[in-house]
């Protein structure tokens, strides 16, 4: 089964997988494979905010909200204006920064509380959660049966006083009411003397000759009429210290030997006898012919006798106490004691005074002798029977047995005051007084629900729930809270942050908080299957671990009438702009108009004035923000310093957040960490933006909720829950005592499952299934869960982002600048270098989201800037032309990277291929269409270029193009699942950093990018020197398409074959040009034609061979690099021709790629 974690999106209720954010690098954090880490968040703050707070930074104090006006701030503070000055002038001319900010998932109606906790929906049988709304029917409970065992030594098991049967096999809704036993059938029946008689009582025959028999009650009744004295003496014993197995329960238990088993037999016959006589001579110190004994008294339907029983009198033995006459205790030594002296041929331990007390304590150490005591008749002293002790019983009062027979005396002593009337407790400290003692009590729970059904027992018979031995202890202690205080005890009860790994009766609380002391906010209304809770009425807010975004430039309590217009204003100049620049390219290419002139320049002067304008008001107001517009609650693996946490949200630490987590959790110098024994332990950071704090906490699961529960002290109580996605139910994590605040801000939510119980024992170990339509039964089969299926929701995105990337760079080639001079190709090409160099800096720095916005960014600038100064000053076009080049080689490496970075080995060739080779030839097929229209589809796709280039990275959010961990569009997991698959992920693999190079030899490492650099020289020395759209005919290039399609199905289909096709391409190529030239105009140079443009593949494909060898991101952007950088090496020499320059490049192809053939096979 698919142990990974899932939670539920609030906006749209998919089911989804759990992906965290990490504080530090996932490869350091302890290694799970129950969550998605993504890693460290990108960084999503708005660029103009970076900048102004770059440029305001030296004002400021970090971590305060003070401000620093000194001659040095100021004198630094205007240095950068200065400085950045340009970089504001671009920026304001977009409008994605205040789009960030104010954006929401429900249009123009921002819900601005905290978002909601949703649960998917189930199919099958099980009724949805708001159909569950009485009681009764959300008590759906299935036994879990459980066997019992004692040891070799001790024989069957010496329980508390009565045992039930092991249960066998698992009932089904339609066989349940086998398990669930009432106390109030015999009410029913007619027969409510069966509620305060016992079903069989051991009548004295003789009291000299201490005979007895055993009777069932109602045919005694029938003998001597309904006036016949019944009243009894109650036995009390615990089977630790005697032996009351019958002889056929012995002779079918497994012993190690039978000597053993007749040391067992024969004490049992022993013990037997001495607890019958005790109860015989009780009878008769009390003046009374009947006592009572369980293992004579408890019989099934049958009305044999036997040690253990699944008769309702188990559940009933308070009822029983309650209408004894008297009780006695039998006391003496254990029965393994007893047993070891029978094997060694001794005799039994023999009675001293000081053994009293610790086999008294024995006695009241186990579970079902505590109600025994609380429910005995106070009228009458408690007789203590020591085995061995010649003297007459002690007569003890019930209020001093707490001291000398328990060892938590003082809670002891609470219920004794209680039940005698001395003190009575309310309702609610009466049943955390019973839960703590009960709790306390060993017992080995012959039913999961002996603490809850031995604290039943204190209780009158009609404020009992339904009995059912299938139930869990939580749930029998549930039914009785619910049938008691309508729950009041459980609401509390969740509030608790009990210790580690703590039960679910554990009722300490980290801050020593009573439970009478918390004021639930929730409500419990129903106890479902399992330890699971129906909560209503609880306020919750989700905790989303995925999205670390920038809080809106402006808060919700910003009402500054300066912000309410400038915000439209500024909204309004971005339009402008962006309708405008559409048409500035037009005017200027076709006719040489001077309005796209004129506008760009009073645009320019727009930015100019509106930069510093806009970076004070941001300023202003992201120093005075203080509640966001939409709270949220934001999760991040791993301890987040707050300071990092307010530059992702805010743009600066100004020391909003406040750390308000438990000492105990504090990762002080010398403090250890409280860990479990059963699951590790993570640690975590939760952020409240609503409430500006951090925490610091550590879970077993990271939690996707946060439900408030209850409040004590002016603090409010927070339950952070993780989500068990199969069953539809929450678990509590982790518990925080939070400051007050207002529970408007977040959503009420009914019908949520609960669960105290762990998380991980909910999960099936041993289940096998696979698939997106595996099922997995929960709560019996009644509810299946189907696993998610994969989504591929939003994936065309992709596609139309790849469309856009080769519409935009099919002119920006190198390749294609080779029709200029010679000078203008060395200026070109020495940029291109300068460009690559620089990108190699980026690449290795700064996110690849940002080098791809601004580069295009600037591109669109460059060409409109291009085609004013055509016209104005055509001299000074080779500044233009150099900064062209320059930024073209940044934004050609970035561009590579991104097709790593997103396609798999066997994709990458394909994509490489498609978005060098074929977009371009594309573009010269509509270029080249034989119509009046060409020049218009010429124009068309120039002014289409420029919009492209600029509008649509200035007018959209950021984050659309970039690596797929940094872009916003797709869902983490979505993002996760990509980036594993991309051929860039081996070198996000831990330890791939320094193994793998360290591995390769120093000859391989400097003879590959020298190959590759000389290769790629080579190759653009051979590419056809002229690709403007008159050179080749349709069907040259239709073909040339066709061959790249072919060769690209082949990579991948196999991707091993990537660098014998490379090189086969590289040499055909060049080989069959000589015959190109003498046949061009026959059939065959159409063949042949095609074939010498196979070095058109050659580029794309040595970029691709480099993503597959490199074994760090270091290597492969520095030989990427390398590669460029002969391709210009390439472009700036100068043509050559006739057969002696083309044997000289077949052979030099010739002897590189076998020397790459050899240093890939032997120099790994």
């Amino acid at each position: 089964m698919d142990a990974h974690q899932k939670w539920v999106r609030p906006s749209d209720g998919r089911l989804l997988p759990l992906v965290l954010q990490t504080a530090q690098d996932p490869h350091a954090l302890p290694e799970t494979s129950k969550w998605i880490r993504m890693g460290k968040p990108a960084q999503r703050v708005p660029p103009l905010l970076r900048v102004s707070y770059w440029i305001a930074s030296s004002m400021f104090e970090p971590g305060q909200l003070k401000t620093r006006y000194t001659i040095l701030s100021f004198a630094l503070t205007a240095v950068k204006l200065v400085v950045a000055f340009p970089l504001l002038c671009i920026l304001v001319t977009g409008f994605d920064h205040f789009n960030l900010g104010m954006r929401t998932d429900d249009g123009l109606h921002l819900d601005k509380r905290y978002d909601t906790v949703r649960w998917s929906q189930a199919s099958g049988l099980d009724p949805a959660p708001s159909d569950l709304s009485a009681p009764s029917q959300r008590q759906n409970l299935h036994p879990n049966p459980q066997s019992h065992a004692s040891s070799a030594t001790s024989g069957p098991s010496p329980a508390e006083n009565i045992g039930l049967n092991p249960l066998t096999g698992t009932s089904t809704p339609h066989s349940q009411s086998t398990n669930a036993l009432t106390t109030n059938d015999d009410r029913r029946n007619g027969g409510p003397s069966a509620l305060i008689r016992p079903r069989y009582l051991c009548f004295v025959k003789d009291f000299e000759d201490n005979t007895f028999e055993t009777v069932k009650v109602s045919d005694y009744l029938e003998q001597h009429g309904d006036d016949v004295d019944l009243e009894f003496v109650f036995v009390s014993y615990t089977r630790m210290q005697f032996r009351v197995a019958t002889e056929e329960e012995i002779t079918n238990f497994n012993y190690p030997d039978e000597e053993t088993r007749e040391a067992n037999k024969q004490l049992a016959q022993r013990d037997r006898q001495e607890l019958i006589r005790w109860g015989i001579d009780a009878a008769k110190r009390a003046g009374k012919r009947a006592f009572w004994l369980d293992f004579e008294c408890v019989r099934n339907d049958d009305g044999l006798a036997r040690s253990t029983s699944s008769s309702d009198d188990v559940y009933r033995i308070c009822d029983i106490v309650r209408a004894a006459h008297s009780m006695i205790i039998a006391i003496g030594p254990s029965t393994s004691d007893k047993i070891a002296a029978i094997l060694a041929g001794e005799d039994p331990p023999p009675f001293a005074r000081e053994n009293v007390t610790p086999w008294l304590r024995q006695w009241g150490s186990r579970l079902w002798t505590l109600p025994e005591l609380l429910l005995c008749p106070a009228e009458y002293r408690i007789q203590l029977y020591v085995l061995g002790d010649p003297s007459e019983p002690k007569a003890m009062a019930k209020r001093n047995f707490a001291e000398r027979a328990w060892d938590d005396a003082d809670a002891v002593k609470e219920l004794v005051d209680h039940f005698e009337g001395s003190a009575t407790l309310s309702q609610m400290h009466f049943i955390e007084s019973a839960l703590q003692c009960f709790s306390r009590r060993k017992t080995d729970q012959f039913s999961q629900g002996d603490i809850a059904y031995a604290t039943m027992g204190l209780f009158p018979s009609r404020q009992r729930p339904t009995v059912d031995k299938g139930d869990s202890g939580f749930q029998a202690f549930a039914k009785l809270s619910l049938a008691n205080d309508n729950g009041a005890f459980l609401e509390r009860l969740i509030c608790l942050a009990p210790p580690l790994d703590a039960p679910w009766h554990e009722t300490a609380d980290r801050w020593g908080v009573q439970l009478s002391e918390i004021h639930p906010t929730n409500h419990v209304s129903g106890v479902l299957a399992s330890d699971t809770l129906m909560l209503d009425s609880v306020y919750g807010a989700t905790i989303k671990w995925d999205n670390l975004d920038a809080e809106p430039a402006f808060s919700a309590d910003s009402k500054h009438l300066f912000q309410a217009s400038f915000v439209p204003n500024f909204f309004a100049v971005a339009l402008i702009r962006m309708t405008c620049f559409v048409f500035i390219q037009l005017p200027i290419a076709t006719n040489g108009s001077d309005f796209g002139f004129d506008m760009a320049k009073w645009m320019l002067i727009v930015a100019v004035i509106f930069a510093p304008i806009t970076t004070l008001v941001l300023i202003f107001f992201k120093r005075h923000a203080c509640k966001p517009l939409k709270p949220r609650l934001i999760g991040i693996e791993g301890r987040a310093d707050s300071a990092t946490v307010e530059k992702y949200l805010w743009g600066y630490n100004h020391g909003r957040l406040e750390d308000v987590t438990p000492q105990s959790y504090q990762d002080a110098p010398g403090q250890s960490q409280t860990t479990s024994t059963v699951q590790p332990e993570f640690s975590f950071t939760l952020v409240d933006t609503g409430a500006m704090t951090i925490t610091y906490l550590r879970s077993h699961l990271p939690p996707v909720a946060m439900l408030m529960c209850g409040e004590e002290g002016g603090m409010q109580r927070a339950v952070l829950c993780s989500y068990d996605w199969r069953k539809r139910t929450f678990h509590r994590q982790a518990v925080l005592r939070l400051a007050r605040q207002s529970l408007d801000e977040m959503h009420r939510i009914d019908n949520l499952r609960f669960s105290l119980g762990s998380h991980q024992a909910a999960i099936p170990q041993n289940s096998a299934t696979s698939g997106a339509n595996a099922q997995i039964d929960v709560e019996a089969g009644a509810t299946t869960t189907k696993e998610p299926a994969k989504d591929n929701s939003r994936m065309w995105i992709s596609e139309l982002i790849f469309l856009y990337i080769c519409i935009v760079t099919f002119a920006l080639s190198p390749l294609l600048q080779n029709d200029r001079d010679i000078y203008d190709r060395l200026v070109y090409n020495s940029c291109f270098v300068v460009g690559v160099l620089i990108a190699l800096l980026l690449l290795l720095r700064i996110p690849l989201v940002r080098v791809l916005r601004y580069s295009t960014m600037v591109q669109g600038f460059i060409q409109i800037a291009a085609m004013v100064m055509a016209r104005r000053s055509p001299k000074n076009t080779i500044y233009i032309l150099g900064l062209d080049g320059l930024n073209v080689g940044v934004l050609f490496s970035a561009l590579v990277v991104f097709m790593w970075s997103w396609y798999s080995p066997s994709q990458v060739s394909l994509r490489l291929l498609i978005w060098g080779v074929v977009g371009r030839q594309v573009y010269f097929m509509l270029a080249n269409c034989p119509s009046t229209e060409s020049c218009l589809i010429l124009i068309f796709f120039g002014a289409a270029n420029t919009s492209f280039l600029y509008l649509i990275p200035s007018t959209i959010p950021r984050d659309v193009i970039g690596r797929p961990m940094e872009i916003a569009w797709l869902a983490p997991h979505q993002r996760t699942s990509i980036a594993k698959r991309a051929t860039t992920h081996k070198f996000d693999s831990k330890g791939v950093e320094g193994s793998q190079q360290s591995q390769q030899s120093l000859l391989y490492r400097i003879s590959l990018p020298f190959l590759l650099f000389c290769l790629s020289l080579v190759t653009a020395l051979t590419v056809e020197r002229t690709l403007s759209a008159g050179d080749r005919e349709l069907q040259d290039r239709l073909g040339i398409i066709v061959v790249v399609l072919l060769v690209a199905v082949v990579m991948t289909k196999v991707p091993s074959f990537l660098l014998g096709i490379t090189t086969y391409c590289s040499v055909l190529a060049t080989f069959v040009a000589p015959y190109y030239r003498d046949l061009s105009g026959s059939s065959q140079g159409f063949v042949l034609h095609i074939l010498t443009n196979l070095d058109e593949l050659v580029l794309p494909l040595i970029w691709s061979f480099i993503v597959h060898k490199a074994s760090t991101w270091r290597e492969a952007l520095g030989i990427l690099a390398v590669s460029l950088v002969g391709m210009a090496v390439g472009n700036v020499l100068p043509e050559f021709s006739g057969h002696a320059f083309l044997v000289v490049v077949i052979v030099s192809k010739i002897i590189l790629w076998g020397l790459l053939w050899a240093v890939v096979k032997y120099c790994p």
